[in-house]
Order: structure tokens, then sequence, then C-alpha cells
């Protein structure tokens, strides 16, 4: 072989790994999630535990709670909100002379045949098993009840997988305890009511967070209660994990819990449900942890962590993404897809601060 043909093929090898370098990046640069922003609410403080979700094409936002005058550590006082926001033509939020039926938040909202259905939610004196819907008309939204849940339910984790809405977890009456109940609701069959399913393997809890994949629902975190050797009891941030496999085969669903691998780390509150990206892992964005429970004092608190985490249903692995210093981490939040994407609505960065921030996932 001559050197003229050897330093060619040298070249052509060169050019292949060139070519599959940047294939790669370029693969790499678009499947891996990035976060950018929409306009913000026109509310300075923004809120906590909104309701979300799209009818109309158009995407939605409302109820929620905040600390309008002054923060809790100074006295301030919780307030509940009715309004309704829907963003117009994804260039500004606009805020609607249509309120909710009351002041409510931390529920569960879920988008199903261009209708938002609120289950749940608390004010400050009661938490609701109330079940409503709302369907943008082009000019007003079009109000409807339906099936109540069994009990009242706020703080809870609740998504929809083809035409049944799951909700679990969560608290039946203010300054109670955790729950360990699951309950499912077809849309298909309305009258049937709520149907309550054995609960997950696992402790009662306030504040999970969820997701579906395929044909399965996945729980996750959450905060209980425990006693420490003294006989004290004590808030403990959950870290175990479990998909609830639904068989849709037979006449009546069979519904079946699965442990998976625990948490690296607890993410109570954390945006819910959580996104899905393209290529099948969930996205974990925010919440609180062991260790940022420990802050005592709201008036120092560093915030909620920064981390995202990143779970393969299919593989039961957990990995460590990034940390995110662009857009503040944040708790008691929906997540809507919407256009392809993923909205994060509002949510609360520190105890009682609120953000008017709308975060975009892509992904």
């Amino acid at each position: 072989m001559t050197i003229p043909v050897i330093i060619r093929r040298i070249v052509s090898i060169f050019l292949i790994i060139k070519v599959m370098t940047i294939s790669t990046i370029h693969l790499y640069a678009q499947q891996a999630p990035s976060l950018t922003g929409l306009p913000v609410l026109p509310d300075e403080n923004g809120f906590a535990g909104m309701f979300a979700g799209v009818s109309g094409g158009k995407l939605f936002c409302m109820g929620g709670a905040n600390f309008p005058d002054k923060m809790p550590w100074q006295g301030g006082n919780k307030k509940w909100y009715d309004n309704i926001y829907m963003l117009e033509d994804g260039k500004k939020w606009v805020k609607l002379s249509q309120r909710l039926t009351q002041p409510i938040a931390y529920g569960v909202s879920v988008s199903y045949q261009d209708a938002i259905f609120l289950i749940g939610g608390c004010n400050r004196d009661q938490h609701f098993n109330r079940v409503m819907s709302y369907k943008w008309t082009g000019k007003s939204l079009e109000y409807q009840e339906h099936p109540p849940l069994p009990i009242p339910m706020a703080y809870m984790a609740g998504t929809i997988i083809k035409d049944k809405i799951i909700v679990a977890g969560g608290m039946e009456m203010p300054e109670g305890t955790p729950l360990r109940k699951c309950f499912i609701l077809d849309l298909q069959n309305l009258h049937q009511g709520w149907a309550e399913i054995d609960p997950w393997p696992g402790p009662e809890r306030v504040l999970p967070v969820c997701t579906s994949s395929e044909n399965d629902f996945y729980l996750f975190s959450g905060e209980t209660t425990a006693m420490n050797s003294a006989g004290a009891k004590l808030p403990l941030i959950l870290q175990d994990a479990y998909r609830l496999k639904i068989d849709t085969t037979h006449k009546n669903d069979n519904y079946k819990w699965q442990p998976l691998f625990p948490m690296p780390k607890g993410v109570a509150a954390a945006a819910t449900p959580l996104p899905v990206l393209k290529d099948g892992r969930f996205f974990f964005w925010g919440g609180v942890d062991a260790l940022s429970r420990l802050h005592e004092d709201p008036a120092t608190s560093p915030g909620i962590p920064d981390d995202i985490l990143l779970y393969d249903p299919v593989k039961d692995v957990w990995s460590f993404f990034k940390k995110e210093t662009h857009f503040p981490a944040r708790v008691t939040l929906p997540v809507v897809f919407w256009k392809g994407q993923w909205i994060f609505i509002s949510g609360e960065v520190k105890p009682g601060v609120r953000t008017n921030m709308i975060t975009v996932l892509k992904g």
C-alpha cells in the first residue's frame, strides 16, 4: 500500500469520526432537557398550590394561595384565591373576570377531553371533596360538577391515565394526619363514582409526587410523621417509590403495587405530575429533602434544593442530571403538558415566598 493511499484512508477515518462526533453532540443537544421561561403571571407575589390545565388549546391556571402583605414569621396571614388566568396567544397572561366558585388551592388538576378537572383542595377553614371541570367555549369557561371524592382531600398527588383519574395520599382535614388512601375515577363511567383501591405498601404521606407512563401510575416521596427513640413525633421526608400496574384486560381492572428502588433523596411537594422526557425518564426538580426540612427558621431558609434527578422506569435506575442555577427550584406547584412542552406554574421558592415565574421544560 502506497503512502498516499494510507494518508487518504487516515483522512477518511478522521472525517467519519468527526461526523459521528458532531452527530452525537447534535443528538444530545436535541434530547438534553432544558428550561426556559414564559411570561410571568400578572401578580407580583405568585401563588402556591394552583390548579392548571389546557382547554381550547389555551393554558389556564386558577386559585392558589400566598401571603400578600407580610411573611408568616412577620405575622402575615395566608390568603386563598379564586382567580383564573389565561395565557393569551402564548404572549401574556390575562386575568379573567370569571372566577372559581370559591377560593381554593392544594388539590389536583388534570386535563381531559378539552376540559380542566379540579379535584379536592382546601381553603383556610376546610378541605373539600368537590370535583369540577372548566371548559373554554371561546368566550368563557363552562362549569360542570362531577362525582365527589369519598372524603375531603388536599395536599395529595394525582394524574390521569387514559380515562382514569388517580389520586393518592394527602390529608383529610386541616391539622389532620397524612392519608394512606388511593382513589380512582373512571371518566367513561362517571355514574360509578370514585373507587378505593388498596394503597401502596408503604407509610401514609402528604405532599407526594406522581406521574404516569404507559398504563402505569408512579408514586414518590412525600412527608409523614414518625416517632423517635425519645417518643417525640417528628416529620419524616420519605424516599420510597412505587409503581401501580393497571391491568385492563379483565372486565374489572386489576391493580397491583410494586416497590421500586429507593430515591437518592426525598422530594416532598415537588412539581407534579412529573414530566416524562422523550427518552422515557422522569424529571424531578425541586421538592423538600430531609436536610432542607431541618431549617426551622423560615426567615433564614436557603430555599428549595436545586438538584435535578432523573429516573428510568424501565431500568429502575436513578441518576443526577445537574443543578439548575437559572430558575429557582420550588414546591407546591402543578405541571401541565402543553404544545409539546412541560409547563411549571408559579409555586413556592422559600417558606412563605412565592414566585410568579412560569418555566418551560423542553426535552
